[in-house]
């Protein structure tokens, strides 16, 4: 079992009487290493290891030891992007307790004077900025009070930007190193926020100039992504609608995590994988597609459509991350199907679709299961009309 502490700042006072409980009868502890000294105080018998970087050896450390019962004290808001969403990562199995104290809005809100409810939160920690900068201009197009979690030596610059893109008219105030010597909290303008780099941790308040307004979707007038003429493909094929509808359900998305990473492999055009962030705008999709032309086109495509997946031009038998929590397989054969499996996690769902038979049934064989997805559009015949059949499509998943 892994005991988790949510300690904003330094002072051991701000410590709940459990979190000091659990501190002091540990043998085991991990924490930032400012704060393991007044840690080796309070649990003198304790082995006290400070974080290094890189981070993941400490997560790779401290997920082995479990069987020690260690005690990991992480800073600002444990359970949200934190420590919690990284050992997951490292270790899906592994038992979690989670003593969680005061976070960084509660605080900041009670600096301010103001009602810390209603308010939607956004991390820029241990996740995709495009993601998040996404989901910050859909709640600013909903009129909504944001709280954004900022990692030290965080450049304000892309929220700025994207404040000023989505037409952002409100006030704006910045709460950093919160509950330590060095707390700050100023209420800068536009303009400075576009040159500001915070010093520690810090959480960054937007709130609307006025009443809120009922949530509307950040995606009405822009083309539909349920509409084939919306892609552009330049000839070459790309999966139809009939076909990414029934992929994207494979996929199970309304059952993945709030901000579930999502690889899709040989995504082509990037349709299917548009098609899925469309159901699931908070998803943070990585596109995979190794021909340069047709990668150009999927960021058209993403653009046209509002979207912000990362793609890269690569191979998935070249990608170095690891660990994703769903994945798509369009193109690249079955090694690609084979590297895919071992870049996302064991349990992690799994989608691959094939116009070969062939190649879609190794695919049943790694997956489980298969089905055949047959459309015919109607055509002039005469004076009527004919059923003209589209290529089958096979959907592998697990």
């Amino acid at each position: 079992m892994i005991t988790v502490i949510g300690w904003l700042g330094d002072c051991t006072d701000d410590l709940t009487g459990r979190q000091v409980a659990a501190i002091r009868s540990a043998r085991l502890i991990y924490a930032r290493s400012e704060a393991a000294p007044q840690l080796a105080r309070l649990s003198p018998d304790a082995e006290v290891h400070a974080f290094v970087k890189p981070f993941a050896n400490s997560l790779a450390e401290i997920a082995s030891r479990e069987a020690e019962n260690p005690v990991v004290v992480a800073s600002g808001d444990p359970s949200y992007f934190g420590i919690v969403h990284s050992l997951r990562r490292v270790a899906p199995a592994v038992q979690l307790s989670i003593i969680p104290g005061i976070s960084s809005l509660q605080l900041l809100c009670a600096r301010l004077l103001r009602p810390s409810d209603g308010v939607a939160t956004v991390s820029l920690a241990n996740r995709a900025a495009e993601g998040a900068l996404d989901e910050i201009t859909g709640l600013i197009a909903a009129n909504a009070r944001i709280a954004i979690l900022l990692p030290p030596a965080t450049p304000l610059l892309p929220i700025a930007k994207t404040l000023e893109a989505a037409g952002f008219a409100g006030s704006l105030a910045l709460g950093t190193s919160l509950a330590t010597p060095n707390e700050t909290v100023e209420l800068p303008s536009m303009a400075e926020l576009f040159v500001h780099v915070t010093s520690g941790p810090a959480v960054l308040l937007v709130e609307p100039a006025t009443k809120p307004s009922p949530p509307r979707s950040a995606c009405l007038g822009t083309p539909s992504v349920l509409d084939d003429a919306t892609f552009e493909y330049g000839g070459s094929n790309f999966t139809k609608l009939e076909a990414r509808l029934a992929a994207a359900a494979r996929l199970r998305p309304d059952s993945l995590p709030r901000h579930a990473r999502v690889l899709e492999v040989g995504s082509g055009t990037g349709a299917l994988g548009l098609t899925l962030l469309r159901l699931r705008p908070d998803l943070e999709l990585t596109q995979l597609e190794p021909d340069d032309e047709r990668a150009a086109r999927s960021a058209k495509n993403a653009l046209r459509l509002g979207c912000r997946p990362n793609i890269r031009v690569e191979r998935v038998e070249d990608h170095a991350t690891s660990g994703y929590d769903a994945a798509l397989v369009g193109g690249g054969g079955i090694p690609a199907l084979k590297a895919t499996v071992e870049r996302i996690r064991d349990s992690a769902p799994l989608v691959a679709t094939y116009a070969d038979p062939s190649r879609a049934s190794i695919a049943r064989e790694l997956l489980g299961n298969l089905a055949v997805i047959q459309i015919a559009g109607a055509v002039p015949l005469g004076a009527g009309w004919r059923l003209a059949p589209a290529t089958p499509i096979f959907v592998a998943w697990r």
